[in-house]
């Protein structure tokens, strides 16, 4: 058997001459029925797998914790508001830190070492009965939960080959949209019993889905060892003044994570309280979303696998967005029938939006990541969206849901703006770091 290309090997097959026809014998290899769900090889099913079972115990989680600790715990909605909110700037301020031990450790090591903690600390919430109790462990799972994502990214980066990087990634967020569904579904029966016992299995459920992860990391091999980052502080890695332009994608990229928010919270609050529409609507917003994403996520992620493609479809996201937000606007006068096919409309440019800058944010960071500190750079280039997680919130509801067409006007053209300046910012980037580095090629972008 001859030896593979390269392009084979990255998943990527040769077409055939033209004039020429591959011939398909009776005997010819059946294709596998999820060959293009999965990405390639033992690796990628584990990777699979891992994604499948780390969403659908945090889709348990987001459906029912509310409800579990407001009724079994007894805490209100300002306590579990703050206790969140107390989390999310720990996990900003500890990501980039865990991401620099990564590096030095190896990003599985550290990954099986977080999942084991967001396990033992998932599970506490079972024994908590206090406000000071729930502050206490939400405050330790929110040393780890940020830092999860982009190190989770660089072991993508060392298990599939450098062009399969962001279909690998695409796949892997298409199992994760199936495992939140799978999670919510299993969560609404836990919730249906309306018992206090049940409720808790809500948090034992998510910590026992990340124990069952940390075990499927160790069974998991890498493609290559991790490049060795060095000794010395982890803020040495870190080059502000050398990458600013990186630094300002980052920035970028957050403000364009914003649709995050904006599903969650804007969409909802705006489609029940200033529009007339029926409230059911916004279930069938939030599934709208889910569909689509798990059927167009792979094809949206094509052509991103280096930076200066993947920067373009970031401006193509901004624009995207800024249409979701003036489609929403004009829901606000509309009768009730018109208000629904808006809203449905408003919900569908959205996750174009979506999976156009998730695609973008991965071809962008994987292409500029420097190999030696790439889960470092990877959390920074996650640092947007960690805060927009906490920021978000406050200003969609208060900025723009509340100022109706001024709000979201205003948010479109920051939407708009965000995406324009990524194609803007890589090409300064590439630019910066071929004029260090004599000889590097950069590609110009249009």
């Amino acid at each position: 058997m001859a030896p593979l290309t390269l392009q084979e090997r990255d998943g990527v097959r040769s077409q055939p001459k033209r004039g020429h026809r591959r011939k398909r014998g009776r005997h010819a290899r059946p294709r596998k029925p999820l060959a293009g769900l999965l990405p390639p090889g033992q690796a990628g099913w584990i990777l699979a797998v891992i994604a499948l079972v780390d969403a659908t115990g945090t889709g348990v989680y987001l459906a029912g914790s509310v409800l579990f600790f407001v009724r079994s715990v007894g805490l209100d909605a300002v306590e579990v508001g703050v206790g969140m909110s107390a989390a999310g700037v720990v996990g900003l301020v500890t990501m980039v830190p865990l991401a620099a031990a990564a590096d030095r450790f190896g990003a599985r090591r550290t990954l099986i070492a977080l999942q084991t903690w967001r396990g033992v600390w998932f599970a506490a919430f079972a024994l908590v009965h206090t406000f000071p109790e729930f502050l206490a462990v939400s405050l330790m799972l929110g040393v780890a939960n940020q830092a999860v994502p982009p190190i989770n990214q660089a072991v993508v980066a060392a298990a599939i080959e450098g062009t399969a990087r962001v279909r690998a990634m695409a796949q892997t967020r298409v199992m994760r949209n199936a495992g939140f569904s799978l999670g919510a579904v299993a969560a609404t029966g836990v919730i249906a019993l309306d018992s206090a016992s049940w409720f808790r299995s809500i948090v034992v459920a998510d910590g026992v889905s990340f124990f069952v992860t940390a075990i499927l990391l160790a069974r998991l091999r890498l493609l290559r060892p991790a490049a060795p980052a060095g000794r010395g502080p982890w803020w040495h890695g870190l080059r502000p003044r050398e990458d600013p332009w990186y630094f300002a994608l980052a920035g970028l990229n957050g403000i364009l994570a914003l649709h995050m928010t904006l599903l969650s919270v804007g969409l909802p609050l705006w489609i029940a309280q200033h529009t007339h529409a029926l409230r059911w609507v916004v279930g069938v917003a939030v599934f709208t979303n889910t569909v689509l994403a798990v059927l167009f996520q792979m094809p949206a992620s094509r052509g991103c696998e280096q930076a200066p493609a993947a920067a373009r479809r970031a401006r193509a996201a901004g624009l995207m967005l800024a249409v979701c937000c003036l489609v929403a606007a004009g829901t606000g006068g509309l009768p009730a029938d018109l208000a629904v096919v808006g809203s449905l409309l408003a919900v569908t440019a959205l996750t174009v939006g979506e999976l156009w800058q998730s695609a973008s944010a991965w071809g962008v960071s994987y292409a500029l990541a420097p190999p030696e500190r790439q889960a470092t750079y990877l959390s920074v280039f996650n640092l947007g969206v960690a805060a927009q997680t906490i920021v978000g919130p406050t200003l969609v509801t208060v900025v723009v849901v509340n100022h109706g067409w001024a709000g979201w006007g205003g948010l479109a053209v920051t939407f708009a703006l965000a995406g324009a300046g990524m194609p803007i910012a890589a090409r300064r980037c590439l630019a910066g770091r071929g004029a260090r580095r004599p000889g590097a090629v950069t590609q110009g972008l249009a």
